[in-house]
């Protein structure tokens, strides 16, 4: 793990950018588990900081893409 907590954060966005940048290439049938997959990884990214924007913004994406409209809005 990183220990340093900026480093850790830009990592953890360059991971998802890098992630969301995928699903562009990744075949429709393989798509909803990725974005599982993504979201689950930045809600546990958000229990150091709930209420960190970048963060929540691109949870919400991935919840966008899941279908999960009225979540993704929230």
């Amino acid at each position: 793990m990183i220990e340093d907590p900026v480093e850790r954060y830009v990592v953890r966005t360059r991971v998802f950018e890098q992630a969301f940048g995928a699903s562009r290439t990744v075949s429709i049938d393989k798509l909803p588990t990725l974005m599982l997959t993504v979201a689950a990884t930045i809600a546990d990214a958000l229990d150091e900081e709930p209420r960190e924007p970048v963060l929540l913004n691109y949870l919400g994406v991935a919840v966008y893409e899941l279908g999960a409209l009225d979540t993704a809005e929230r």
